[in-house]
């Protein structure tokens, strides 16, 4: 009885054991030995056992991928640590030469050109930059009429030393249009190009004097058209802050003697503005007086966008400033009503307001 007794004590031992292996078919399975179906695969069918579990291992082993003994390809090491880090050690990756040999194959692209510039800007030293840079030579009316080769070229101009970009110059010259219009210098195209009136601004800002000087010279020939083109007046606005006082005086010639279109023009009249700012004192004097000089001009320049700041800038001038009101009257008439038909009307009455006021306080 008492063994009988140990022998249920143990079967009841046993008993959630039993029901868990039950209720749980995937623990009994792994609880159970390996049939013969289930042995590594790679072994004898009539290998022992240990040489079954020694096996094993090399079953799995395929799967690991093999160590490659084939260099990686050229610069990839490189721009991935360059795109994964950020900073100074990315742009120091890039420098070290991974981009070296494919500036202009990375010009082409968005997310290219940014490394190009990084590249540029954190070079050690100016031959690295110009080493870079030379590699856009036969390419640059390419690289100036991309989207993203644009940026590049201008960076390249901004970043290295002046005799470094004497290539872009020259290109540029050399370049003639094809057509009808082949009397069009490659100036004048890249002065109405999109992209690339923003290379001529970069090489007026960083080039010296002399390496600019057949540049300028054909923007002056095409002064006129450039001053009223959409993306030209940019460049001549350009030409005035940065070109010489003879380059100056010439394109404040050209204004002066087309002042009536120069000042109808929305364009132009961006252009004047700088005239009127960087000029010399007597060309802003004969080039306020053109403009007074013809009827409603200034009226009508006063009222648009960009005329009302050369219109302002005109009447500052000291001779239109002292004799303002002889200007306005001496083709017009005083009583004769020209100037209020061609809508100078509130014009005047705000400067016959003033002169009243400087009577009140002079005492007359």
């Amino acid at each position: 009885r008492a063994d009988g007794g140990a022998a249920n004590i143990a079967e009841g031992d046993r008993l959630p054991t039993l029901l868990s292996e039950q209720g749980n078919p995937r623990r009994a399975r792994k609880q159970q030995p390996p049939s013969s179906g289930a042995r590594a695969r790679g072994a004898p069918t009539g290998a022992p056992s240990g040489a079954r579990h020694a096996a094993a291992p090399l079953a799995a082993a395929p799967m690991l991928a093999p160590a490659s003994t084939a260099p990686p390809a050229p610069g990839c090491a490189q721009e991935a640590m360059g795109r994964a880090a950020a900073g100074t050690s990315g742009a120091a990756c890039l420098c070290g030469g991974s981009i070296t040999g494919r500036v202009l194959q990375l010009s082409r692209r968005p997310d290219g050109c940014r490394e190009v510039q990084r590249a540029l800007e954190d070079a050690p030293d100016d031959m690295s930059r110009e080493a870079l840079t030379a590699e856009l030579k036969g390419h640059v009316w390419e690289s100036l009429m991309s989207p993203y080769g644009n940026f590049v070229l201008q960076k390249s101009i901004a970043t290295t030393r002046p005799q470094s970009a004497q290539f872009i110059i020259d290109e540029l010259l050399a370049a003639r249009a094809s057509g009808a219009g082949a009397s069009v210098g490659g100036v004048g195209r890249a002065a109405r190009h999109k992209f690339g009136c923003r290379v001529l601004q970069r090489l007026l800002e960083y080039c010296r004097p002399y390496q600019v000087v057949d540049l300028v010279q054909q923007l002056l020939t095409e002064a006129f058209a450039l001053c009223r083109h959409r993306y030209g007046n940019y460049v001549m606005q350009h030409l005035f802050e940065h070109g010489t006082p003879e380059q100056r005086h010439d394109l404040a010639e050209a204004l002066r003697s087309n002042a009536s279109i120069v000042g109808s023009d929305p364009h132009a009249c961006a252009v004047l503005s700088k005239a009127l700012t960087y000029g010399a004192v007597e060309d802003r004097a004969a080039l306020a007086t053109s403009l007074a000089a013809q009827v409603g001009l200034l009226p009508r320049m006063s009222r648009t966008r960009y005329g009302h700041t050369a219109a302002k800038l005109a009447l500052q001038v000291r001779p239109l400033r002292d004799d303002i009101h002889g200007l306005l009257d001496r083709r017009a008439g005083r009583r004769s009503g020209r100037l209020a038909a061609d809508g100078g009307r509130r014009f005047r009455r705000l400067w016959r307001g003033r002169r009243l006021q400087h009577r009140r306080l002079r005492g007359g």
